[in-house]
């Protein structure tokens, strides 16, 4: 097999089977075949390969229908009036008798199907029996011997001992960088961090990886997991992970048409009132809001001019006033009449003294040399942003050094 179809490759290492689609794989990971395997894992015993437990299911299936069947035999029940007998003879006398043969002239037998149905079903699904299987045995008192964590007094990832459960989540924040998801709609915190903490100690299973990944056979390696690799969070990325933990959560506020704050300003309706001689008088709210010292509307009401004449914008036009327009050609005619005088005007002044030499800057402006050296190299510094330049290739360095740092999880769900 070629490297490539190798890597197409999606396994199961509880059951030690292989699919070639994950849709195949997930499928699987929902069977009783699954099931079964994780449950003898868990027990330390191998697993079984699909025949096996096919064979399981029709040893069950054929010891359920012997079981019937000479129920059936040891037990007559006569359906027409609705007796049972304990024998076989009196099972048969019974139908013999006249009072059994005037009642079978009347008697409209009952559809069978649903009660047939039912038990279709029940054949079909493999039923479990405490006492039938030493194996199933066997994994129950694994689950009951388990050490189970109480989140109140240990953390979940280093078991360290705690005093409350407010110092626990303390501990796991500062010391494992672990957060509650969606904590402002968390109605059950101890519930989830119990769940969770069976999920580690008992099932064995990384919070972050949540099945999908490598298995693990007992605590202390799914804890040096989940420390060594940052895996000391809750998975919330998928719908499916957020429904398993949907129990603990009530997002019923977050349904509510809540007023939506758009404006910073409330936009106050003029109420009309009339006085006692039937004049209209209107009272406008804006006199109270803005202060009467110099402050007032601009062009319009996201737009405040100060008294020195600055203009403030209101924070839902940021968008445009971040935009870098071009030039009109006018406004640029007359940066390019204003740029020509002043540097006129530095070479009239500079004209003054030999020794002085100007030197065009950026935005207009002119630099003064004292020799021709200084005014050599500051040009080449003007000209090619040197200190610009350097500050870029420092950027990019840290930058390389950044990418090989771990990625975090943006904070946004805490």
């Amino acid at each position: 097999m070629s490297q490539s179809a190798a890597d197409d490759v999606f396994t199961c290492i509880t059951c030690s089977v292989a699919f070639l689609s994950a849709p195949e794989q997930r499928e699987h990971f929902h069977s009783d075949f699954h099931r079964y395997n994780m449950k003898r894992r868990v027990a330390n015993l191998a697993p079984v390969n699909a025949q096996t437990f096919n064979d399981k299911i029709r040893e069950r299936r054929a010891a359920l229908e012997s079981s019937e069947k000479a129920s059936k035999e040891d037990h007559g029940r006569c359906d027409v009036c609705s007796k049972t007998f304990s024998s076989l003879n009196a099972y048969r006398d019974h139908m013999q008798s006249r009072k059994h043969r005037e009642k079978a002239l009347k008697y409209q037998p009952r559809s069978k199907a649903p009660l047939e149905h039912v038990r279709e079903l029940k054949q079909a699904l493999p039923e479990e029996d405490e006492n039938v299987d030493d194996e199933e045995r066997a994994i129950r008192q694994k689950l009951s011997r388990a050490r189970r964590i109480d989140p109140a007094n240990e953390c979940m990832f280093c078991s360290a001992a705690q005093s409350s459960l407010e110092a626990s989540m303390e501990h796991m924040r500062a010391s494992h960088g672990f957060f509650v998801p969606e904590r402002k709609y968390l109605v059950d915190l101890a519930g989830l961090l119990r769940y969770l903490a069976d999920k580690v100690s008992v099932g064995n299973v990384c919070l972050w990886c949540n099945g999908r990944g490598r298995g693990f056979h007992d605590l202390g390696a799914v804890q040096k997991h989940m420390v060594d690799k940052s895996h000391c969070k809750v998975a919330y990325d998928t719908q499916e992970d957020q429904l398993e933990l949907s129990d603990f959560y009530d997002f019923r506020s977050s349904y509510a048409n809540a007023p939506t704050a758009t404006d910073e300003w409330e936009d106050v309706e003029e109420e009309e009132q009339d006085d006692g001689d039937g004049e209209a008088v209107w009272e406008d709210d804006d006199d109270e809001t803005i202060p009467d010292n110099g402050i007032r509307y601009g062009d319009s009401e996201y737009e405040l001019v100060l008294p020195s004449g600055a203009r403030l914008g209101h924070r839902s036009m940021q968008r445009y006033y971040r935009q870098s327009l071009w030039q009109t050609p006018a406004a640029h005619a007359r940066e390019t009449a204003s740029t020509a005088h002043g540097r006129a005007l530095a070479h009239r002044l500079a004209d003054a003294s030999s020794k002085e030499l100007v030197v065009p800057s950026r935005g207009g402006q002119e630099l003064v040399a004292r020799n021709r050296g200084e005014a050599k190299e500051a040009t080449r510094h003007v000209r090619e942003f040197r200190d610009s330049r350097r500050r870029e290739l420092f950027r990019t360095k840290v930058g390389f050094k950044h990418n090989h740092q771990k990625h975090y999880r943006d904070a946004l769900l805490q």
